[in-house]
């Protein structure tokens, strides 16, 4: 039974894995705060990845475009600049409610990934630019990285398998989707960069899960008939000794008293 339970299991996470791409925007992930400490991993949609920086900075965060502890970002940017730590540029004024109904991510909403300036407010992103690293984790699916999504008015651009996909936004506040030309599989251990020539931040990453092989999932499927199999004999052998230890009894009752 518990062989049975795992095969399901498995079957379930594969098939949904192979459904459609994911996107990973970080939604899932406290703001950073004071004392500062930079974000070295995260796990989000069932993926999981290190993070790696370079640059004159505190190393990667997490910001809030609604500029929490508010709800809503006001549409007067200088009352926006003035809740976001002064980065108003980080923020949308038509911000949707949740990201996932703006389903052309034509504005920001929560939580995006940026570097932490050195001097400045917590958080906050960083004027020098710099690098984000990540790796995938070693419990990873494969998965082919396919494009990306950035704000502000800086060159951003992702680096994986010897391609590049670039964000150069015409203004602040402007988010952008940069695609790589084919996309790059990504197994786990390999990593990929995200560089800022200057300020910015990450909005989302699109990552496809790698399609299980037709031979996999007939394998997946003999192991769950014979998990099935080994169910039913179990069952059978057990309704036996059942009936066995009930023709003994019924034996015993009939045989003669001795006198």
């Amino acid at each position: 039974m518990a062989l049975l339970r795992s095969t399901v299991v498995l079957f379930g996470v594969i098939c949904s894995s192979m459904a459609h791409a994911i996107i990973i925007d970080f939604e899932d992930l406290p703001t950073s705060t004071a004392p500062f400490s930079p974000l070295t991993s995260f796990t989000e949609n069932g993926f999981t990845f290190d993070l790696s920086f370079t640059g004159s900075n505190l190393g990667p965060a997490i910001f809030d475009t609604r500029c929490a502890p508010f709800s809503l970002v006001q549409s007067d940017t200088s009352a926006a600049n003035a809740l976001c730590n002064g980065d108003s540029d980080l923020v949308s004024p038509t911000q949707p409610a949740d990201e996932a109904d703006d389903v052309d991510f034509e504005g920001i909403a929560g939580q995006v990934l940026i570097l932490q300036e050195d001097d400045a407010e917590i958080p906050d992103d960083d004027g020098d630019g710099g690098t984000i690293t990540f790796t995938s984790g070693a419990g990873n699916l494969p998965f082919f990285l396919n494009a990306f999504w950035a704000i502000d008015d800086e060159e951003i651009v992702l680096s994986a398998g010897g391609l590049m996909a670039t964000v150069d936004n015409p203004s602040n506040n402007d988010v952008g989707q940069g695609i790589l030309s084919s996309p790059v599989r990504i197994n786990p251990g390999d990593s990929f960069s995200v560089t800022f020539e200057s300020s910015g931040a990450i909005d989302g990453i699109s990552i496809t899960p790698v399609p299980i092989p037709a031979s996999a999932l007939f394998l997946l499927g003999g192991l769950g008939g014979l998990a099935v199999l080994r169910h039913r004999n179990k069952d059978r052998r057990n309704k036996d000794w059942r009936n066995k230890v009930w023709r003994n009894k019924e034996h015993r009752k009939d045989a003669p008293l001795a006198v």
